[in-house]
């Protein structure tokens, strides 16, 4: 024991000193001294003052600290995890220099440990931290690009923990924050309840009307957006709690932005909305727990576009920059052990004797412990009057595509509840497209949804572009409308879908061939009722299908081609990333369909077949003609019901049952 504090007070504090020095200046490619260490290796309180960091290039200050304390406990050795007892700082010196909008005299330190690759599926760091304290700091904001200079002095912060870990640590500091900003004086203290088993604190963290793209300016890494107005106001309260020796942080208030303008890097216009409001009823962030009372969004407006091959403007604007071919040399570099960091071993390993089997036990229940799920619950979500703008050019040709009055609702949902949340969407399509209603059911728990979807009046000429990829058919009329009742159920796999109770009507329809102007199809009405598509089993069950006015125009060309063949000719190839080319896709690799139709009726219907490869035309008019045909299925070996009248040429009559 005598050896060993010798070790510690005499022999540990210069090799501590010096290992870290290097370190620092390794790390952080700064000038890095420290004046004196010292350690007591009984209680493993570890001091150094004057630690000095130069910067870049050694000219001119960077951070100084007076003196540092650090408190670790004996824990940390056992549980495996680090367990940091107390940290104060006293008189620390910051100097911050501004050359650029998002570049400052420490952008090289956030580009250099940003670009380090992460662990895949790498759960959360284990580490508390109690009792942190500053005292007398100061930072000094050097803004060359305004050609200003702030001070903020006097500066003094509490925190009581930051933590992921338990920990019996005794909390005595209350959570604070004061300051002077430019000579005016800052203060935001925390109440604590001093009998409370929890040992709670409190903070109350309230901002009216900050300006959002001023303080963006000061952010430290480039942003993919602009924010060109925005208007914060926040009512906070920070919650410290122990409770069974777990540390809580929670976070609740309101949060609201007005008067929203963001930009993409173009400066072209994202995202707007007059108001948004956040009202959180529990946020503890270490926990992955957010649940929200109110979320609000008022008058928004969305501007997306989607390119030739499919990738969404959101998709390539929020991409994350391939990460240089060094930053996996940099990550081993760093994560290998310091040259100077095994001579302290011995002394750690004799002060840690016999704890070495209880540390990787302990790190092993860490490591199989799985990552909290993620707790997400909103009890009401609203949106209001918002629009949405979208260019695809993933279509045969550029299309301009949009919603306006949308309103969104939903409420009670819940990633963990099984209890669905319940949710309703409804909007116009732009340039007279129609609307769109959706109301349903989810729950992610459960792995269940539903939903009845209700169209009404969509323009079909405003869809031939996408059209062009399923056919050469050209839509020139026509509206649809649809009910239908979906539901969904991914809890096995496959996934089953379900459409039930539905309808399909189609009004004025009317088909040309390509370039041509007289239709060769049309249909003044026409209905498909559906009582249930399996699209898992791929069996469809339609109760009827009836049409009103259908006309065909059948002409038989001098080359002997008939003009409806071109229907079924070759068309636009569809990028890779469409929905319609993924159900080709899974057409063909899926079974075969099985349907089975209840009746088939043609009311008032007309036929007219032309043959023009004759000297004369020959032409034969079938109008009006009524067709009823009865129990269709995919086995061709059963017999139809078949009803039909028909007149040809306006003279003569035909009539057939059987």
């Amino acid at each position: 024991i005598v050896l060993f504090g010798l070790l510690g007070f005499f022999a540990a504090p210069p090799l501590i000193r010096h290992i870290a020095e290097q370190q620092l200046s390794k790390q952080l490619d700064r000038p890095a001294t420290i004046g004196r260490v010292a350690l007591n290796p009984y209680t493993l309180k570890l001091e150094a003052d004057r630690v000095h960091i130069g910067e870049r290039g050694g000219a001119g200050d960077f951070v100084d600290i007076e003196r540092l304390i650090v408190q670790p406990s004996w824990s940390s050795l056992f549980r495996a995890a680090p367990i940091v007892d107390e940290i104060q700082l006293d008189s620390p010196r910051f100097h911050i220099v501004r050359y650029d909008a998002q570049r400052f005299n420490f952008t090289d330190l956030i580009e250099k440990f940003s670009k380090q690759p992460s662990t895949p599926d790498s759960k959360p760091t284990l580490f508390s931290v109690s009792n942190i304290r500053l005292e007398n700091g100061q930072i000094t904001f050097d803004d060359k690009l305004l050609g200003a200079t702030h001070v903020i002095d006097q500066w003094k912060l509490g925190i009581p923990f930051i933590a992921t870990l338990p920990s019996k640590t005794d909390i005595f500091v209350e959570p604070l924050l004061r300051a002077r900003f430019d000579g005016s004086p800052l203060a935001i203290d925390g109440k604590t309840k001093p009998f409370a088993a929890s040992r709670e604190s409190e903070v109350s963290l309230r901002f009216e009307g900050l300006d959002v793209p001023r303080l963006i300016s000061y952010v430290p890494t480039k942003l993919p957006v602009i924010v060109q107005a925005g208007k914060l106001s926040t009512d906070l309260k920070l919650n410290f709690v122990m409770s069974n020796d777990a540390p809580t942080l929670r976070v609740a208030g309101t949060v609201d932005l007005n008067d929203v303008d963001v930009r993409d890097a173009s400066k072209a216009p994202f995202f707007a909305a007059r108001a948004v409001h956040v009202a959180a009823r529990t946020l503890e962030p270490l926990k992955s727990v957010y649940h929200f009372d109110d979320i609000r969004i008022d008058a928004p407006i969305a501007n997306l576009a989607r390119d030739r091959n499919g990738a969404l403007s959101v998709e390539k604007m929020f991409a994350p920059a391939p990460a240089p071919s060094a930053a996996k040399s940099a990550a081993q570099a760093a994560s290998s052990p310091a040259p100077g960091s095994a001579a302290a071993a011995p002394s750690a390993a004799s002060a840690a004797s016999g704890a070495q089997n209880n540390a990787q036990h302990e790190a092993q229940k860490s490591a199989d412990k799985p990552a909290p799920p993620l707790d997400l619950s909103i009890k009401r979500f609203v949106l209001n009057d918002g629009t949405v703008n979208a260019r695809d050019e993933a279509t045969s040709r550029p299309v301009d595509v949009g919603m306006e009055k949308l309103a969104v609702t939903l409420t009670d949902f819940s990633t963990l509840a099984t209890a669905p949340a319940h949710y309703t969407l409804n909007t116009n399509l732009k340039r007279s497209g129609g609307s769109l209603g959706v109301a349903g059911a989810l729950s992610l728990a459960a792995k269940t949804a539903s939903a009845k979807l209700d169209i009404k009046s969509l323009n079909l000429p405003l869809l031939q572009p996408y059209l062009d990829a399923a056919t050469v058919a050209q839509v020139t009329d026509g509206t649809l409308s649809t009910t239908a009742n979906i539901g969904a159920n991914w809890s096995k796999s496959p996934a089953a879908v379900m459409v039930a109770d539905s309808q399909l009507d189609l009004q004025s329809l009317k088909l040309t061939t390509r370039g041509a102007k007289a239709p060769v199809i049309s249909l003044t009405q026409g209905s498909v009722k559906v009582k249930q598509v399996d699209l898992n089993a791929r069996t469809a069950d339609v109760t009827s299908v009836d049409t009103t006015g259908l006309a065909v125009d059948v002409q038989r060309l001098k080359d002997g081609s008939i003009n409806l063949a071109s229907l079924a000719g070759p068309h636009e190839a569809e990028p890779k990333r469409t929905a319609i080319h993924a159900v080709k896709k899974a057409q063909a690799e899926g079974p075969a369909w099985h349907y089975k139709i209840g009746e088939l009726n043609v009311k008032d219907g007309t036929a007219n077949f032309t043959d023009n490869t004759t000297p004369q035309p020959v032409k034969l008019g079938i109008a009006p003609l009524q067709l009823k045909v009865q129990q269709i299925s995919d086995d061709l070996s059963r017999p139809l019901p078949v009803e039909l009248q028909a007149t040809l040429n306006k003279k003569g009559t035909l009539g057939l049952k059987g």
